[in-house]
C-alpha cells in the first residue's frame, strides 16, 4: 500500500538520521525533497504547499538545530501533520432509520458494484441484516453483477428493479420491512463524468429517502481525477464520507492525501482487494504510520484476531513453552498466515520492520513450498516428527511435494531449532506468564 511514496520519504528520513545534528541548509532541503515527494504522488499543489509550511514551523518551534536526534522531531511533525490532512469529522458509519439506508455514488468503472458487496458483508459480521439494492439502469450488466456480488458476499440481493430507481428503492424499503432487514445498500449509477441528468437522479433519491450515508466511492488510482469528481459529488450532495477503492497497489497515494482536504469529508473505507474481506475501516493515524514505515500493529492484530480465537492463539501459546508444536501445527499456522494476506503486507506492520525488511518477491513461494512439503507428510509424521529421522520418508516427502531433499531437510531442521529455543525459555524460566 502506497510503497513508492513510503520508500522515497523513508529514503530522506534515512539521509537525517546519518547527520547527527543538523543544520539550517539541511532542513530546507529535507522540507524541498519532502515536497517534490508529495508533488510526485499527485498531491494537490495548494495542499503540499500548506503541508510544508506546517511542518518546517512545528520542526523550527521545537527548535530541532539544538536537538541530540533532530530525525525524531522532524519525523513526528511529518507524522501529525498527515494525519491532521487525513482527519475530517466522524469517520465511523451511523445507522440510522428503519431500515438504515447507505448510498454509494461515484463515477462509472471506480468499483461501486463490488463495494457494495464487501461493505454489505463487513456490515453481515456487525450483526446487521443487509440487502443490496440495484438502482443504475444505464448500465446493463450492473443488475446482473450486483446479484452475483450479493450471492459471493452471502447478502440478499432485491430482484425487482424498476426502469425507475426511485421506485425500486419505494419496493426495497418496503421488501425491508416485511423481511426484517435492517441496512440497505443501493449501488446507484454512474457515468464516465459528472453530469445534470446523474446528479438529478441522485438528488431526488436523496431527498425522498435521507439515507443514513451517502458515501462516494472513488478508484485511489487516479490520483487528482478522483479528487475532482468527489468535489463535484460534494457540491451536489450531502455526502457523509468516501470509500477509496484499489489501495493495494502502488499508486501514487496522491487521492488519499488530498481528498480529505479538498472535500472536508472524512474517509470511511479502504478496499485493498478483490476478494469480498478486503475492505476496512479508515485510520489516519495507521496508514501515515505505514507510509512513514513505523508499522501498523493494532491491524495487524486485528486481522489474527478475525482468524484465530483467544482460546486457540492461549492452546497454541501454551504447545509452543512445553514443546509440543508439531507440524499439523506449523501447516495450520501457515494457511492461517496466507488468509492474513501477502508476507510483504504483513511484515510492513510490523513497527520497525517495514523499512528494514527488503522483501523479494520469493517470500509467498517459499511459503507455499513449506505447505507442500508438510502436506505430503502423512499426519503420523506430522504430529511425530522423530519418525521423520529417515532418509526414504525424505525422499518421498520431498518427491510428493515437487521440492528438493535438501530443502524438506532444511524444514525439518528449522522446526528442530525452534523447538530447542522454546526449550531453552522454559529451562530459563521464562514461560507465557512472563510475557503478559
Amino acid at each position: 500500500m502506497l510503497d513508492g511514496l513510503s520508500s522515497k520519504i523513508n529514503k530522506i528520513f534515512q539521509n537525517i538520521k546519518n547527520k547527527g545534528r543538523v543544520t539550517d541548509d539541511d532542513i530546507k532541503q529535507t522540507m524541498r525533497e519532502i515536497r517534490l515527494v508529495l508533488l510526485e504522488s499527485d498531491v494537490n499543489y495548494l495542499i503540499v504547499k500548506d503541508f510544508i509550511a506546517e511542518v518546517e514551523s512545528e520542526v523550527r518551534g521545537q527548535d530541532v538545530l539544538k536537538s541530540l536526534k533532530p530525525e525524531h522531531i522532524i519525523i513526528k511533525a511529518v507524522n501529525d501533520k498527515m494525519v491532521s490532512m487525513l482527519s475530517s469529522g466522524d469517520s465511523r458509519v451511523h445507522f440510522k432509520g428503519n431500515p438504515s439506508i447507505v448510498m454509494l455514488v461515484g463515477l462509472q468503472g471506480t468499483g461501486k458494484t463490488t463495494t457494495a458487496g464487501k461493505l454489505g458483508a463487513l456490515f453481515n459480521k456487525q450483526n446487521r441484516r443487509t440487502m443490496l439494492v440495484p438502482c443504475d439502469v444505464k448500465r446493463p450488466a450492473a443488475y446482473e453483477q450486483l446479484k452475483q456480488t450479493a450471492e459471493k458476499t452471502g447478502c440478499i440481493f432485491f430482484g425487482q428493479m424498476s426502469e425507475d430507481p426511485e421506485k425500486t428503492v419505494s419496493d426495497a424499503v418496503r421488501e425491508a420491512h416485511d423481511k426484517n432487514i435492517d441496512t440497505l445498500i443501493l449501488d446507484t449509477a454512474g457515468r464516465l463524468h459528472i453530469d445534470e441528468e446523474l446528479m438529478n437522479e441522485l438528488s431526488i433519491l436523496e431527498k425522498k429517502y435521507k439515507p443514513a450515508e451517502i458515501l462516494y466511492v472513488g478508484d485511489s488510482m487516479t490520483g487528482q481525477d478522483a479528487v475532482s469528481s468527489a468535489k463535484g459529488f460534494k457540491e451536489k450532495l450531502s455526502l457523509t464520507g468516501i470509500i477509496l477503492t484499489k489501495m493495494d497497489g502502488d499508486q501514487k497515494g496522491g487521492a488519499a492525501l488530498s481528498i480529505v482536504k479538498t472535500t472536508g469529508c472524512p474517509i470511511k473505507f479502504i478496499c485493498t482487494g478483490e476478494h469480498p474481506d478486503k475492505i476496512e475501516e479508515f485510520h489516519p493515524e495507521r496508514l501515515v504510520s505505514r507510509i512513514l514505515g513505523m508499522g501498523d500493529i493494532l491491524s495487524l492484530v486485528e486481522k489474527a484476531e478475525e482468524l484465530v480465537s483467544k482460546e486457540k492463539a492461549e492452546d497454541l501459546e501454551k504447545k509452543l513453552f512445553e514443546g509440543r508444536f508439531d507440524f499439523e501445527d506449523y501447516l495450520n499456522q501457515i494457511k492461517q498466515i496466507k488468509k492474513m494476506g501477502p508476507l510483504r503486507d504483513i511484515l510492513k506492520m510490523i513497527p520497525g520492520m517495514g523499512s528494514k525488511i527488503k522483501t523479494t518477491g520469493d517470500e509467498e513461494e517459499n511459503l507455499k513450498k513449506v505447505e507442500a512439503i508438510i502436506s505430503s507428510m502423512t499426519l503420523k509424521e506430522r504430529r511425530n516428527p522423530v519418525l521423520l529421522n529417515n532418509r526414504s520418508r525424505v525422499k518421498r516427502i520431498a518427491s510428493g511435494s515437487g521440492t528438493s531433499v535438501a530443502m524438506v531437510k532444511y524444514v525439518i531442521s528449522q522446526h528442530k531449532n525452534m523447538k530447542k529455543m522454546m526449550s531453552m525459555f522454559k529451562n530459563k524460566g521464562f514461560g507465557p506468564k512472563n510475557f503478559m
